[in-house]
């Protein structure tokens, strides 16, 4: 389970036909971010435009960026567990560009694997400061693992991670519980013996065939899940769970 090392948001103007590069953020060896990044006055740029706001990030761990072009349609990023190294954006409009940041920074871990996912449709913010529904979600589930049947969650709508409790169920032995929330991401919680551990850090997933087999697919081995907190929308309006 990684580490979080300490959160922050901020904005940051991008100003028309510049390139900024210092960020004024933490790219530390050895870390990851989960971090929300958009476009704050789309309202301000000019209707048919062809320029764009480009954000550029770099992998610390494989040298490779990505090149993420913004605009008043595809306003912004969700990205998640990703080593950043670096960086940068690079203003092409005439006008000057607002860029809302908010990030986690959590301890690099291999078993992780970034994501990148857009902000056209719902945006998705990090729980880290309300306890409120996270934006676009209109039910909330609390409760133990067993509980959660998503195989009535359609494939394809959005839903928060935002709590995870295990307690170990053996004395002697230290002990994990296995819960793959999507095809691309598993999430694994070690406890020690007769201990307990919990993961509140907020993750952002959208439905697949791997989400809807939970909790019959979930693994555990001398640990059991006392409890998970999960947003999740219904556009019947209809409680799901």
């Amino acid at each position: 389970m990684p580490v979080t090392l300490g959160s922050e948001q901020l904005n940051l103007v991008i100003p028309a036909g510049s390139t900024r590069f210092n960020f004024p953020m933490i790219f530390a060896p050895n870390t990851m971010m989960t971090m929300t990044f958009y476009i704050v006055n789309t309202s301000d740029i000019p209707g048919g435009s062809n320029s764009y706001l480009q954000v550029n990030i770099s992998n610390s761990q494989s040298g490779q960026s990505s090149n993420i072009q913004l605009n008043a349609y595809n306003y912004g990023k969700y990205i998640q567990n990703y080593p950043i190294g670096n960086m940068w954006a690079i203003n092409t409009y005439s006008i000057d560009i607002t860029l809302y940041i908010q990030y986690t920074i959590i301890q690099y871990s291999p078993y992780y694997s970034p994501v990148i996912q857009d902000l056209t449709q719902l945006i998705l913010t990090p729980n880290i400061i309300t306890n409120s529904l996270t934006g676009g979600c209109n039910f909330r589930y609390y409760g133990p693992i067993s509980g959660l049947i998503m195989a009535n969650f359609p494939i394809g709508t959005a839903f928060y991670v935002l709590d995870q409790q295990v307690e170990g169920t053996s004395d002697v032995t230290a002990g994990s519980v296995q819960v793959p929330w999507a095809n691309n991401y598993t999430e694994n919680i070690n406890v020690a013996a007769a201990g307990a551990a919990e993961d509140n850090n907020t993750y952002a997933f959208i439905t697949d065939a791997t989400s809807q087999q939970i909790p019959n697919n979930v693994l555990s081995s001398n640990a059991k899940m006392n409890w998970v907190k999960v947003d999740y929308y219904s556009s019947s309006g209809t409680k799901l769970v």
